[in-house]
């Protein structure tokens, strides 16, 4: 059973109406319409649960149906992967020199997060020097040590991957994990339609990922995987694998 939509995430929820309608240059009148349904289901989530998620898919249609564009935030993800990519090449020919190369991969994908054009503009970011400050980024949890465990028993890993601007980063992680364990088959999961900035399967062959990896859809047509509405398939590779490593 779903909750009710936090007061607190209303704002948020507004502002990707209006960012949405903004990367597309939609008319004031248009603009206008993104926002009613943007207010109107946070409305309804006042007394009918449902998730943040649901109502981003909402106004996705909307801006989809005014722009006709099946995939409204296309230029922002070339866009991102080719800052990523530019950076991912770089961080690639330092980690067999370090110390603990899975270690650090691992860091390198969980700052790929960083270049989200969903949540930040590009004016925001520093991503080269949040790159070089990797290895001092102070988890609150990073339980390295147990991980490399699983994957050193494990015969399978299912990585489900969030936006297209860390997918350069997380096809380091997934490199170095195929050269630490190769016997390990890799399943990566993504977005089965376009949902703001995150990555659906053409973006994943776009970014070589299934050179590591076995790729499929989640089944999601929203942002974030919510199980229960993710396909069978999917749902069966995620109850059946050994490791999952879930991004986003």
């Amino acid at each position: 059973m779903y909750n009710k939509v936090n007061p607190l995430c209303y704002p948020c929820v507004l502002n990707q109406a209006l960012s949405t309608a903004k990367h597309l240059d939609l008319c004031e009148s248009d603009t206008k319409d993104l926002l009613s349904v943007a207010m109107n289901y946070l409305e309804v989530s006042r007394y009918k649960p449902m998730m943040v998620q649901h109502i981003v898919r909402y106004i996705t249609d909307v801006a989809q149906a005014k722009s006709g564009k099946t995939d409204v935030y296309h230029e922002v993800k070339l866009f991102s992967h080719k800052i990523a990519q530019k950076y991912a090449e770089q961080m690639r020919t330092q980690i067999p020199h370090h110390p603990q190369p899975l270690q650090y991969a691992i860091k390198l994908a969980a700052a790929g997060n960083i270049i989200d054009f969903g949540a930040k503009s590009h004016g925001d970011l520093d991503i080269e020097a949040e790159l070089q400050q990797v290895d001092n980024l102070d988890f609150s949890c990073f339980d390295f040590d147990a991980l490399n465990s699983r994957l050193s028993q494990a015969k399978n890993l299912l990585y489900i991957c969030d936006n297209v601007g860390e997918l350069d980063f997380d096809k380091l992680l997934m490199e170095q994990i195929v050269k630490d364990f190769p016997n390990l088959q890799i399943y990566a999961a993504f977005r089965h339609t376009p949902i703001i900035n995150d990555a659906t399967l053409e973006d994943a062959h776009q970014a070589g990922i299934a050179d590591f990896a076995t790729v499929l859809s989640s089944g999601s047509v929203y942002p974030g995987t919510i199980l229960a509405e993710a396909s069978s398939e999917f749902l069966d590779l995620y109850k059946k694998a050994d490791v999952i490593i879930a991004k986003g």
